[in-house]
């Protein structure tokens, strides 16, 4: 069953993009039309420590800080090297073990920052341009300013080697879009207009 645009759902991780023009922005898909909102604020704090501190990364961050002090114990131990040593051995595992700490630290204070600022401000959140740059559309898809019909879209070619994708739509009245994206959010958004235009999405040649 397609959706019908009244609750489409964004993904922090999938679907941005940067448009030209237009900046970066977030797309969602319905069966009817999509959508390209300009990125909220908080939109942009889960982009930046999903970039730098994703789960992933700091779960590999950890396993490293446990592996690697395993030498930092046993060699000095073995070879009866001076503490000194030791320090030095151990440098690598207490390094990934920072990292691990600053990424739950930056995250936590991330969303300390958006809830600090959401209470500060809740007389603004009467207006809404303010909510919508705070934490984005929540209407129905094809009520938002960025809703695009798939009617109105004439052509469009999708480029990439699936690492980065490119998407250039072409309007009907003429106008031209492309959304340029990296990694997951790249094969969502070509996956999303390769169901929504069918043919009328071309493989552009690489």
């Amino acid at each position: 069953m397609e959706p019908d645009g009244r609750d489409v759902r964004r993904v922090a991780a999938n679907n941005e993009a940067r448009a030209r023009p237009g900046g970066r922005v977030r797309l969602a898909f319905s069966g009817h039309g999509y959508s390209a909102d300009k990125e909220s604020f908080r939109d942009r704090l889960e982009r930046w420590g999903h970039r730098f501190f994703r789960d992933k990364v700091l779960f590999i961050a950890l396993g490293l800080a446990i592996l690697l002090s395993w030498p930092a114990f046993l060699i000095p131990k073995a070879v009866g090297a001076s503490e000194n040593a030791a320090v030095i051995v151990g440098s690598p595992a207490l390094l990934c073990f920072c990292y691990f700490l600053f990424g739950i630290l930056v995250r936590a204070a991330a969303e300390f920052v958006m809830y600090t600022l959401m209470i500060l401000s809740l007389p603004l959140l009467v207006f809404g341009r303010y909510r919508r740059w705070l934490f984005g559309d929540k209407v129905a898809l094809d009520h938002r300013p960025g809703f695009v019909h798939a009617s109105h879209v004439a052509q469009a070619w999708a480029a990439g080697d699936g690492d980065r994708v490119t998407v250039t739509v072409r309007l009907s009245d003429g106008a031209q879009i492309e959304y340029a994206a990296q990694g997951d959010s790249g094969r969502s958004i070509a996956n999303g207009f390769a169901r929504l235009l069918g043919p009328r999405l071309v493989q552009a040649r690489q």
